[in-house]
């Protein structure tokens, strides 16, 4: 029986099997000239890829030239055979097929189940460092505030030391009462500490105050006591 009439001993359903068993064949015997080729290459030359392509040598090979089979076996007998044994290859590779979807689709699985790992890793790094962010910022206004409330306690407390120091000097001394009262009463006219401080500056200083030098430098210190109680009032 030629080539033209191979399948003639089939039924219709048959003949559409051998139809795609004979794609599948074309498609085997690219694969084989393709591993021939690649054969040629040295060893070492060789990918992964490629060293897998030729380990499925055997697979190919059964389906572009299946096994012989008797001949005592009729065309007829022989293309049944040939075409259950495609048939059965087919089979063998949709479940490859099969096999190769679903370790593309667990390792599909696998990389989306890393990237959500890594975006809440990620998601908590960020927590964390706003966290202590916040934390360091707390941190920074509690020491900022005891800065200030010392600051101030020590202001207060030099305030207080001042105050005691005048009003000592206004129980004691005599020619201190005696600045106060002059710079109050000058103060009292034209409300300009500067003005009052100059002018009874230049009633004080020493060259003003022949042969009562000390006295003079004594009641200047006296008078800058006053102004600075007057600025702080």
């Amino acid at each position: 029986m030629n080539s033209a009439n191979r399948f003639a001993a089939l039924d219709a359903d048959e003949i559409l099997s051998t139809s795609s068993a004979n794609q599948a064949v074309k498609k085997a015997e690219k694969k084989l000239r393709e591993i021939t080729a690649l054969k040629k290459k040295d060893e070492d030359d060789l990918t992964q890829e490629e060293l897998d392509k030729i380990a499925m040598e055997s697979y190919w090979q059964n389906i572009a030239y299946p096994p012989q089979q008797e001949k005592n076996i009729d065309e007829s007998q022989k293309a049944k055979q040939k075409a259950r044994h495609l048939e059965k290859l087919k089979k063998q590779e949709s479940a490859r097929a099969k096999i190769e979807e679903e370790k593309r689709r667990k390792e599909e699985l696998r990389k989306i189940t890393r990237e959500r790992e890594e975006k809440r890793e990620q998601e908590r790094k960020e927590r964390e460092e706003q966290e202590q962010e916040q934390r360091q910022r707390k941190k920074e206004e509690r020491e900022r505030k005891e800065r200030q409330e010392k600051e101030k306690e020590k202001e207060r407390e030099q305030g207080n030391n001042k105050k005691r120091k005048f009003e000592n000097m206004m129980e004691e001394s005599v020619e201190y009462s005696q600045v106060f009262s002059e710079f109050e009463e000058q103060y009292t006219k034209n409300h300009d500490i500067n003005k009052v401080f100059k002018k009874l500056s230049m009633k004080y200083h020493p060259d003003r105050n022949y042969g009562n030098e000390s006295w003079a430098t004594m009641m200047q210190q006296y008078l800058a006591d006053v102004k600075e109680w007057f600025e702080n009032m």
